[in-house]
Parts: C-alpha cells; sequence; structure tokens
C-alpha cells in the first residue's frame, strides 16, 4: 500500500510514548466504538425490541453517556500531559465557545421555565452533543505523536465500516425487493418508532436498513460511497481498486433503495464534489472560494427546486412530485411566522425559544410536533439567532479544516469528508441535519489519528525530520 508523510519536526520519534499507545487504546476501544455505536444506534434499538420486548436504552441516554465521558477524558487528557499542543487555536477557541454558549444556553432555558429540563436536554444533546466531543478529537490530533500534518498508513483504515456496510446494505436491499421493513416499526410503547418507511405514492418500502429512516441511512450511504470514491480517485495504483469499485456501485444502488430524494441528492453532490476539489485545489482555489461554491450551489439548487415546484403547482408525479416539499414550505412559514416573527420578546428571536421538530422533543414538552423539515429553522428556532450564527460558523471552520488536513496529507478520507461538507449547505436546507456529520467528522478524525500512529509505530528508528513530502497528487 502507499505510504505518503509530510515533514514531523526532529524528536516526533521519541514522543511515541506509553502516553500515546494508551491514546491509541483509548481511541481503539472507547472513542471509535462509541462512535459506531452512535452512528448505528437502531439497530441496537431493535435488538432491545426483538429481544426484551421494549427499548429501556434510548439514544439520549447514550448521548448524555457520552457527553459525561468526554469531558472527564478531555479533563484528564490535559491534565496528565506536561504541555498541550494547539495547532489550530482559532478553531479550538471557536470550539470551546460554542460549548460556552451551549452551557449558558440550557441555563437561560431553565431558568426562564418556559422549556421542560427532559425536553431542554434532549434538545440541546440532539443539536449540540457533538460540539463537545470535536474539541477533544482536535486536541488529540493535535498532540498525536506524529505531529502535524503525516500522511498515513492507510492499510486497515475505515476495514470495519466496509465491514458493517455488507449486511446494512444487503438488508436495505431485500426491504425493498421483498416491499417489507423485515425489523420492527415501533410504537409509542415501545419507545421508537421508524420514519416513514414506506412511499406512499407508489406503495414501496424505502430502505431504512437498521436505522431510524431512510434519511438516516443515507448519511451512512454516503459516508461509505465518498471514501471508496476517494479511494479510486487518488489511489490508481491500488492493488485492491476492484474491491473499492464494487463498494462504490453497492453504495449507489443502496442510495437508490432509500427511495428519498434528499438522499439522491446528497449523495451525488458529495460524490460530484470528490470529483471536482481536487482539480478545483489543483487550479489554485482557495478553501473560501470552495466554501462559497458550496454556498452558491445550495442557494441555486434551492431556489431551483422552489421554482419547479411553483410551476408544476404538484402536477408532476414520482420523484418530481412536490406534495411532502410543500408541506415543509408551509410548515417553514407557519414556524417561522409564530415564533420568530411573531415572538413576544427580543430575547426570544436573540437565543430561540426552546423548540426543536420531532415527536420525541414534543412529547416531553407537551407540544404538538412540529414539522419543517429544516436544519437552519431548527436551530434558529432552539437557539435564536446567537444560536444559529455559532453553527453556521462552526460548519465553516470545520469545513476549512477537512479541506487543509486534505492539501497537507493528501488522504482519500479527508476528501471524502469535504465532499460531505461540500453537500451539506444544501441538504441542511431541505431536512434536518444537525449532528450525523460531526459525528462522522470525529470518526474520520480518530482513524486518521491511529493511520499516522500506525506509521511513527511502523518506522520507529527513521528520524522523522528524514521524512520529506511528496507532491501531493490532488
Amino acid at each position: 500500500m502507499p505510504v505518503t508523510a509530510i515533514n514531523m519536526p526532529a524528536g516526533g520519534s521519541q514522543v511515541f510514548s506509553a502516553a500515546n499507545r494508551g491514546g491509541s487504546y483509548l481511541l481503539r476501544l472507547i472513542v471509535l466504538p462509541y462512535l459506531y455505536t452512535s452512528l448505528l444506534f437502531y439497530a441496537i434499538v431493535q435488538v432491545q425490541d426483538s429481544v426484551l420486548g421494549r427499548v429501556y436504552l434510548m439514544h439520549q441516554h447514550i448521548r448524555l453517556l457520552g457527553l459525561g465521558g468526554a469531558l472527564i477524558a478531555s479533563a484528564v487528557y490535559v491534565l496528565q500531559r506536561n504541555s498541550v499542543r494547539i495547532r489550530r487555536p482559532a478553531l479550538i477557541a471557536l470550539s470551546l465557545t460554542y460549548c460556552v454558549f451551549v452551557v449558558v444556553d440550557f441555563g437561560l432555558k431553565l431558568a426562564r421555565g418556559t422549556i421542560r429540563p427532559s425536553a431542554a436536554i434532549y434538545g440541546e444533546t440532539y443539536l449540540y452533543f457533538f460540539v463537545f466531543l470535536i474539541p477533544l478529537m482536535l486536541i488529540m490530533s493535535d498532540n498525536d505523536s506524529s505531529v502535524g500534518g503525516t500522511v498515513i498508513v492507510e492499510r486497515g483504515v475505515f476495514r470495519m465500516l466496509y465491514v458493517i456496510a455488507i449486511p446494512v446494505f444487503a438488508l436495505g436491499y431485500a426491504q425493498v425487493v421483498l416491499n417489507s421493513p423485515i425489523l420492527g416499526l415501533g410504537d409509542e410503547a415501545a419507545g421508537y418508532v421508524v420514519e416513514v418507511p414506506t412511499r406512499s405514492d407508489i406503495g414501496q418500502v424505502r430502505a431504512f436498513s437498521v436505522f431510524g429512516a431512510a434519511f438516516s441511512y443515507g448519511h451512512f450511504i454516503t459516508l461509505v460511497g465518498t471514501l471508496a470514491a476517494s479511494r479510486l480517485l487518488l489511489r490508481r495504483r491500488d492493488p485492491n481498486r476492484g474491491v473499492f469499485a464494487v463498494i462504490l456501485i453497492a453504495a449507489a444502488v443502496a442510495s437508490a433503495s432509500t427511495l428519498t430524494r434528499t438522499t439522491y441528492v446528497e449523495f451525488l453532490v458529495s460524490l460530484g464534489a470528490v470529483l471536482i476539489i481536487p482539480l478545483l485545489l489543483r487550479s489554485g482555489w482557495s478553501n473560501r472560494f470552495l466554501l462559497s461554491t458550496s454556498v452558491g450551489f445550495a442557494v441555486l439548487a434551492y431556489a431551483a427546486i422552489v421554482g419547479f415546484f411553483l410551476l408544476t403547482r404538484l402536477q408532476s408525479g414520482g420523484l418530481l412530485n412536490l406534495s411532502t416539499f410543500q408541506i415543509r414550505l408551509v410548515g417553514i412559514a407557519a414556524v417561522v411566522g409564530r415564533y420568530i416573527a411573531g415572538a413576544s420578546s427580543t430575547t426570544a428571536v436573540v437565543f430561540g425559544q426552546g423548540y426543536i421538530q420531532g415527536d420525541k422533543f414534543a412529547e416531553l414538552q407537551g407540544i404538538h410536533p412540529l414539522l419543517f423539515d429544516s436544519t437552519y429553522v431548527d436551530v434558529l428556532l432552539f437557539s435564536g439567532i446567537v444560536g444559529l450564527l455559532l453553527f453556521i460558523l462552526f460548519f465553516v471552520a470545520l469545513f476549512h479544516y477537512t479541506l487543509d488536513r486534505f492539501r497537507q496529507t493528501g488522504a482519500y478520507w479527508w476528501l471524502a469528508l469535504s465532499g460531505m461538507y461540500f453537500s451539506y449547505p444544501l441538504v441542511a436546507a431541505i431536512n434536518i441535519y444537525a449532528s450525523a456529520l460531526y459525528l462522522i467528522t470525529c470518526m474520520v478524525i480518530g482513524h486518521d489519528v491511529l493511520a499516522r500512529r500506525r506509521l511513527i509505530s511502523a518506522t520507529p528508528n527513521v528520524l522523522p525530520s528524514t521524512v520529506r513530502e511528496p507532491p501531493v497528487t490532488v
């Protein structure tokens, strides 16, 4: 397998200490399993329901456990080291500022007394859990023994994800072919519900596999597909190209099996970005231009969808039937009109009403469920203008980070993640896509750190200062 590396400061080989090996075990045995558990949580829900008859462990329990663990791990990680290296102070400062805002925002919601504590906890962890985990992942990456932008031994990276994808995709295919959910759909008594498993206009079950919705399944599919596409694009002499070609084809078929237009958009735009980002970087484009292109594309595409809807007036059928989009537009107008434009106080506009979309939140808060399917409206409604601005700034900073890491390393997983970030502004506008991207970001950072440590452990007698950076083929 090809190994690429860039300059590491002298003495770097000496810092691959027991503490760093301990950090590897922490990532391998605790952090990454937790992230995979979060990504595939509905599989755990299905097991509980089928074996125990009801669901005892809910996603908010997992998030709270992870939040406590992340905070404790951050403190331990910082205190056990003589010094903590911060290579991206602006990004870390923004992340920590965001964390402080979330804590203050939670206190304000409880102080106002308009939000029940259980609903506030659910809303904060639903939207912001990974805001607390990402600073820890970034600091662990900054203090990695390989230091800086070292590229990576690619052997085995994301192998577990590819292995998991095989049965997950197969179950999704079976759901469509048999036109049956196969797995339980849940109900209020069971404590969970699979969202809209059937396309009523064509009478066909959507593939949702082991996820709570076909759209959630789409994030997993897109991750697998972009990783395979990036590998094929960047590693043209890879002896395993045939394997990754099969993975890409399987992901494309899995995407089609969801019968979900938003997943089609996410998958196609992300793969398109994987193809064009290296070309644009080779042409000298800056991160700012790439981000602007992503936002501009999102605005134009969303405007085109609205324009098509207004022209057809629901007369189109099949995939072009936008009746559900009409429901979303009406929902957005109703929520913005009532809770933002018609807010009773400036505080509610600046810091939000504390509401989010979703049946579970509505149950905890004791209100009628809200429906509008827009991430930006969801964040604005919950945390106000301040929360939405921080949400956007955080996304921009992490998009810059993924592009920088791809420029530095040429690693295919950073290109795959950049493709998903490119599609995010559009996908977030047409559905609720709050934390899954940041979960995937944490997974990529974790695998990236482990892969860099493999390089150091594989060449312990090579002085890092003798390793030179080859041209990055982007």
